[in-house]
């Protein structure tokens, strides 16, 4: 009788934000994530991100000197345009990824670390699929720019493209030229991946974040519920104000300063650096 293998489906916040750092990782970018992965063949995979990273620059390169030339249609114009805004704002995320990636692994940890009451770890999950199904229309509205390229080729005698190449240009042929644009359609979904993934990781933390402060004010207003005595109270009160710090020490990364009465006063300040 055959095993049959189980699938381990993302349960709580730290499930999604690990997965999210993998797929950023196995699409050769910087490993976000604080815990250390085996791998099982690291001078493969090495290889591997090598060839992926030369292989997305060297076509986004080819991409944004599309600008230089001047044989294009109207619309190819707009694409190349489109291209040349999106594409420095993909190559500044994937900057940021590699030089913060130590403070972000210091920052998911220390973000991820205690426990969450079930009923906010629920309502977190059910946003991060909220999310999940926005990232999904993200890659809908890619397809649907590849079909109208097939529509532009049959209305317009355009070859097949998603995007607009410095070389080759629409009236090269030969089998490496179509190799070529074949391989422009999978640097377009690669740079796809990148921007919708990076995003996702981005508001999944936000959102968890959020989470946390519900907990503190869930606790804060069952507070003295359960207490018998006065020190019981006052060690719940204590309780409090370093769940509080936890969630707060998140957004002292995020943002050193935050408003009370009109006021803007530094974290670090108010609750220390540690």
């Amino acid at each position: 009788m055959a095993l049959k293998r189980k699938i381990a489906f993302p349960v709580t916040e730290k499930d999604y934000l690990k997965l999210i750092c993998n797929v950023i990782h196995r699409l050769g970018l910087a490993d976000c994530w604080y815990e250390k992965q085996e791998i099982r063949y690291p001078i493969l995979n090495k290889a591997l991100f090598l060839i992926v990273n030369i292989f997305w620059v060297i076509f986004t390169v080819n991409v944004l000197a599309a600008n230089c030339r001047t044989d294009l249609t109207l619309k190819e114009s707009n694409d190349v345009l489109l291209f040349s805004y999106g594409l420095p704002a993909i190559i500044l995320k994937v900057i940021i990824l590699y030089a913060k990636k130590e403070e972000i692994k210091v920052f998911f940890k220390k973000l991820l670390e205690g426990e969450v009451t079930q009923k906010s770890n629920k309502k977190a999950i059910r946003a991060a699929k909220v999310i999940y199904v926005v990232v999904c229309c993200g890659f809908f509205s890619a397809t649907v720019l590849m079909l109208y390229g097939i529509k532009d080729y049959f209305v317009e005698d355009i070859p097949i493209r998603v995007e607009v190449l410095y070389y080759p240009k629409a009236s090269d042929t030969g089998l490496l030229v179509n190799f070529i644009r074949f391989l422009s359609v999978v640097h377009f979904w690669y740079i796809i991946c990148i921007m919708q993934s990076t995003d996702y990781l981005c508001l999944c933390t936000l959102v968890f974040i959020k989470y946390k402060f519900i907990r503190v004010r869930m606790f804060f207003e069952s507070l003295g519920k359960k207490s018998n005595s006065s020190q019981e109270f006052e060690k719940e009160i204590l309780d409090g104000v370093i769940l509080l710090k936890h969630a707060l020490w998140p957004c002292k990364s995020l943002q050193p300063f935050f408003i009370v009465d009109g006021r803007r006063l530094r974290l670090d300040l108010v609750f220390g650096n540690s």
